[in-house]
């Protein structure tokens, strides 16, 4: 979609099932997943979950890298510190 769109063409299902001649299984995956969306009730709630789980995964990315750097850090570290603040001021309990 996102090719169809940089290229100027419009980005629909119809035009997706074009590029995907070659990958029928993906194509029909591709009108499957068209139908599902049409009849979903709530769009906007199932959107916000999906952002939401993204943004959990985001988050617990980021912590685990910053638990990570501070694994072995000097504590009297300038940075150490830092990273430490920055956890405190997220408000999160960070397992070890």
């Amino acid at each position: 979609m996102f090719a169809l769109d940089e290229a100027g063409a419009t980005a629909d299902v119809d035009s997706l099932r074009e590029r995907l001649r070659d990958r029928p299984d993906l194509a029909e995956w591709t009108l499957q997943a068209q139908y599902v969306g049409q009849h979903m009730q709530d769009r906007e709630e199932w959107l916000g979950r999906i952002v939401k789980v993204f943004d959990d995964m985001k988050t617990k990315a980021d912590e685990r890298a910053v638990r990570d750097k501070l694994v072995g850090a000097p504590a009297d570290d300038a940075e150490t510190k830092d990273l430490l603040r920055r956890l405190q001021n997220r408000g999160r309990v960070i397992p070890g």
